[in-house]
């Protein structure tokens, strides 16, 4: 009697399934991408997206630090001029701008005060 090797019955997947797969995925691309790359919702709310917000926070996180070394600079001396600009503070060149726009923070020596040209609420 001869011995045969068992056979493994090939199973493929179907039409249906996958279109299903697919129509599944093409709903949660829907739902998701708004989310990832900004855009409104149904009200009309405008959603922001990821990047630009984590690029918005950093900028607000140099100009603190910005004002912080511009206080550290003067400490123990009310008295004691500004920094005549912000190279006077030696810190890293890609600190002193925007990281949206790249444009440079505006210093005033007078009052110490530095703002962003693109977010000036900050």
């Amino acid at each position: 009697m001869p011995i045969h090797p068992p056979t493994r019955a090939r199973r493929a997947f179907s039409l249906v399934e996958i279109l299903v797969v697919m129509v599944i995925m093409g709903i949660l691309a829907a739902i998701l991408l708004p989310r990832l790359l900004g855009g409104k919702t149904s009200t009309g709310e405008k959603i922001t997206a990821p990047i630009e917000k984590a690029e918005s926070v950093d900028c607000q996180m140099s100009l603190k630090q910005i004002r912080l070394a511009i206080q550290t600079a003067n400490l123990g001396d009310d008295l004691a001029p500004k920094p005549p600009n912000l190279e006077a503070l030696r810190l890293p060149a890609e600190m002193l701008k925007c990281k949206v726009s790249e444009e440079p923070y505006s210093y005033n020596p007078q009052t110490g005060v530095v703002s962003c040209p693109t977010h000036p609420a900050y």
